[in-house]
């Protein structure tokens, strides 16, 4: 919640000039982003020329509520983009620079979050904090008749401490110029450059404790406004097999960093667990198991979480049950009889006498043959 000083009066403040100076070269001599400081700028009067603005979510905030801040700022619709001047070598969407260096980085916040250019379909670049970052056009503001070209960056943050958090103030700087002549080099140089600055005050925020009356039991940590749904991937499985239980949380606040709910007791024993976030979404799976066959019922999954929007209160949303059906173990078949392979027979020892009965064989049939010759000799 605004501080009544910070309702009050609006936090918008017009840019004013400085003073012209010399003739200079513009586009080519601008400074190179890693070599970028602040300039020192004197105490300005309000020109008009654009404003700077911080906002917040309205309403009561409360100790780990991610709160959204927004950083709005406006240029002058009379200063078209050929008059505003590239401050830096690389080119950029709109050229000013932004400088707010608590962001990010303040006591008593955490989890600070910036957009990407892939989430936004008309990003626009600018620096923030000596850093290339990307915003958003945000339409168009008429003030005391005058007519502003708008543009916003968003984050987001989670306060840590009560029961106040100061914004500190925050600046931004541009250069214009509405005659420009080509140099010795045929670059484009302004002849009136125009140095234009902007702040914002601080902004103090009220941060009040979540309420204990009335808090749910299962409450962990979820403020915002969630729902849950939850998906099984079978209902039929042997018993030992896992199933896998996915719930879907869909909503705005402390999605990413939330604590899972807890599951219900039931049959099924916990695996294991995996979490994604993908921005509105956090998907928390869990793999489960059954050792023992029969039909069983997974509860439901319970998330209570704090919801901020006035007047505050506890709530609690909840998936279906499943039933699930776990069926025996189907027997292995049996096995196959072993089969015993004898081992070869032995052969009979070598005969160490069979070269001499083969010699002696021999010899008788020589002498036998020789018989009949010694006949006819007589």
């Amino acid at each position: 919640m605004l501080s009544p000083s910070a309702l009050s009066a609006p936090l918008l403040f017009a840019l004013a000039p400085l003073a012209s100076a010399a003739p200079e070269k513009a586009q080519e001599e601008a400074t190179p982003l890693e070599q970028l400081s602040e300039l020192e700028v004197p105490a300005l009067e309000d020109s008009g020329a654009a404003f700077f603005e911080l906002h917040v979510d309205e309403g009561e905030h409360f100790l780990g509520q991610r709160i959204r801040l927004r950083l709005v700022f406006g240029i002058e619709s009379s200063l078209q983009d050929e008059n505003l001047i590239q401050l830096f070598q690389q080119r950029l969407g709109v050229p000013v620079q932004v400088s707010a260096p608590w962001l990010g980085a303040l006591d008593c916040t955490t989890d600070w979050a910036a957009p990407t250019p892939e989430s936004m379909s008309d990003g626009v670049s600018f620096v923030l904090n000596g850093q290339i970052a990307w915003g958003n056009q945000a339409g168009s503001r008429t003030i005391d008749t005058r007519p502003y070209r708008v543009f916003k960056y968003e984050t987001s943050f989670t306060p840590t401490c009560a029961p106040r958090l100061v914004l500190p103030e925050a600046s931004l700087r541009f250069a214009s110029a509405t005659e420009f002549r080509a140099d010795l080099f045929g670059r484009n140089a302004a002849v009136d450059r125009t140095e234009q600055r902007a702040s914002a005050s601080s902004l103090t925020i009220e941060v009040a404790p979540l309420p204990e009356a009335n808090r749910p039991v299962e409450f962990i940590d979820a403020i915002g406004t969630f729902t849950i749904d939850a998906q099984l991937d079978e209902t039929r499985v042997e018993a030992g097999t896992p199933v896998m239980l996915t719930l879907l949380v869909r909503g705005t606040g402390n999605l990413e960093s939330l604590t899972a709910p807890r599951l219900e007791r039931s049959a099924f024993h916990q695996l294991g667990a995996n979490r994604h976030f993908d921005g509105d979404t956090l998907e928390l799976s869990y793999q489960l198991i059954a050792d023992q066959p029969g039909t069983y019922r997974l509860p439901e999954t319970s998330l209570a979480y704090f919801d901020p929007t006035p007047p505050g209160s506890y709530r609690t949303v909840s998936t279906g049950a499943f039933q699930v059906h776990v069926l025996p173990c189907e027997p292995e078949p049996a096995p196959l009889p072993a089969i015993t392979l004898l081992p070869p027979r032995p052969k009979p020892p070598a005969d160490p006498l069979w070269p001499i009965a083969l010699a002696a064989a021999a010899l008788l049939a020589l002498l036998l043959l020789s018989q009949p010759d010694r006949a006819s000799e007589r």
